[in-house]
């Protein structure tokens, strides 16, 4: 038996021959004629070079002879620059010589041994009355086994295919250390500068102490830069990327708080990472602010709305208010009191952990979830979506609320304007495990699907193709959990893929060159930063 040898600097094929004296005999060969190029994803089946099929049948009066009968492809519906950690590869097509397609089921179809655990078949569809059409998926969890094989039966036609004997190389994503932060943090502010880098502003020290500390952490080296610090220690500022590339941090909670007045900031700050500078800006928030939302608008403006600023639990610790904060006026202004946060009914109510997201087609922004109060009563949350028409400054409340209250969840918006709406901490400090999404057109409201696990205080990466959402690590029921899921928005499902080195809780993740990044979390990961992908 001489093995038959395919490699590249990505992956090796090797396909060996065994004989088998099935019913019906089905060999596949597996051909890679295509390099990786070094700037492609490394999870992108494609990138793997075509892989190629051929069906053999061993003809009733010989067994030692066979003849092709069909070819066949594998393809994937996967977007280039895609992650599918729980890979959906497309389909398979097979072909019988006789009209037997029709007498199988996605039931009779299974890979056999190992690879049962790793390969799932989706389904099957008869294409015509001799080929099978299979749609798999690759767990990327586990391990593919030494021998693969894919067996068919129907116990009616006494008949069972074998594809056996490839051996198969895959790189499936682990995760990894990948460098360190300046120092062990946790609730910073952040924002992703470029496909390269993300900017790390402050944060909360294993002292739990506020931190000045700016550093720029890049994703081909794997290493951080810092930056001038802050004139203050800021826990929960707002970070938003300007056209420019310059960042704008405001407000967020202070170092060494002796009362509620001093506990946060009012201080407005202007970082440029290609100048390596930061600066003060000459004017300051009308209102401090912590646990706020900042959304950029047209013209160098940024709307900075709601937040906690005060250390009590009632509604009057938290803000219901707006103001626009203008580079080219460099001023900031409080908007009227028509434009405050009202609940359904159009009583003032305050928010803050909400979300918000710009609408230039017409001139508003709409808000989110949150919560009126820090304190734990499932009466402080803030279910119906509120709408703010910057034209006239009126706020308005949308008939649509969510079904799952939240706080501490993750949010994400595609190139047409849906924003999926997942995980985060619910009624009595409880993690939600809910998916919803809202339609900008109609501001509907649907529940798609759930994670596998409540998960709040966790890392959440929305990936190139956006198709895909990566949650990792955070708190279910007050325990750190180091799982990884991922939730297809096409499938509308989550698939457990794998686990981090660390638990992590109060972290932030980010997808960079082919793979996620994970930052913070002084009590269990210290400084370090975990990388999950295929290097």
């Amino acid at each position: 038996m001489r093995p038959l040898l395919f490699l590249d600097w990505k992956q090796a094929f090797k396909i060996s021959s065994k004989r088998r004296i099935p019913s019906l005999f089905v060999a596949l060969l597996f051909q890679c004629v295509a390099a990786s190029p070094e700037n492609s994803n490394s999870f992108d089946p494609r990138n793997l070079g075509a892989l190629s099929l051929q069906i053999l049948y061993p003809r009733q009066t010989s067994l030692t002879t066979a003849s092709p009968i069909s070819f066949g492809t594998i393809t994937t519906d996967t977007q280039t620059l895609d992650y599918p950690l729980f890979l959906k590869t497309g389909y398979l097509d097979l072909s019988f010589e006789s009209s037997i397609a029709s007498k199988f089921t996605k039931a009779n179809f299974a890979f056999g041994g190992e690879s049962g655990k790793a390969i799932l078949v989706r389904d099957s569809v008869p294409l015509t009355e001799s080929t099978v059409r299979l749609f798999l998926s690759i767990d990327s969890s586990k391990r593919l086994p030494s021998i693969l094989t894919v067996n068919a039966l129907n116990a009616s036609l006494q008949v069972d295919t074998r594809f056996s004997n490839p051996t198969l190389t895959f790189n499936i994503p682990t995760s990894r250390l990948a460098g360190t932060l300046s120092e062990e943090k946790s609730r910073m502010g952040f924002v992703k500068l470029n496909d390269n880098e993300v900017l790390i502003v402050g944060g909360l020290s294993n002292s739990n102490l506020p931190l000045r500390t700016i550093e720029i952490y890049r994703f081909s080296t794997e290493t951080s830069t810092k930056l001038p610090d802050l004139p203050e220690g800021l826990v929960f500022p707002s970070l938003t990327l300007l056209d420019s590339g310059a960042v704008l941090v405001v407000s967020g909670e202070l170092a060494s708080p002796t009362t509620s007045v001093n506990h946060f900031s009012k201080k407005i700050i202007l970082i440029n990472p290609s100048q390596n500078s930061v600066t003060v800006l000459p004017f300051e928030l009308n209102q401090t602010r912590s646990r706020h939302t900042a959304v950029r608008l047209s013209n160098n403006r940024v709307l900075v709305s709601g937040g906690i600023f005060n250390l009590g639990t009632t509604e009057s610790s938290v803000r219901a208010t707006h103001e626009i904060i203008d580079l080219n006026l460099q001023s900031s202004s409080l908007l009227p009191n028509s434009s405050q946060f009202i609940n359904s009914a159009g009583s003032v109510l305050p928010r803050f952990g909400h979300t918000a997201f710009f609408e230039p087609s017409t001139n508003s922004v709409w808000f989110a979830l949150g919560k009126s109060r820090t304190e734990d009563n499932p009466l402080a949350f803030v279910l119906p979506l509120l709408s703010l028409d910057l034209n006239n400054l009126t706020m308005t409340a949308s008939t649509s609320a969510f079904s799952s209250s939240r706080i501490d969840f993750h949010s994400f918006r595609n190139k047409e304007g849906m924003v999926w709406v997942l995980g985060g901490a619910g009624a009595l400090g409880l993690s939600t495990n809910s998916v919803e999404t809202i339609q900008p057109s109609n501001l509907s409201i649907q529940n798609p699907g759930f994670l596998h696990a409540g998960r709040m205080n966790s890392g959440a990466a929305f990936l190139p193709s956006e198709k895909q959402i990566v949650s990792l690590g955070g708190t279910s029921l007050a325990f750190s959990i180091p799982s990884i899921e991922i939730f297809s928005l096409v499938e509308n499902k989550s698939f457990l893929v794998g686990n981090l080195l660390h638990p992590r809780r109060n972290h932030f993740s980010v997808y960079g060159k082919k793979g996620i990044f994970t930052f913070g979390d002084p009590e269990f990961a210290k400084s370090s930063v975990e990388y999950f992908g295929v290097d």
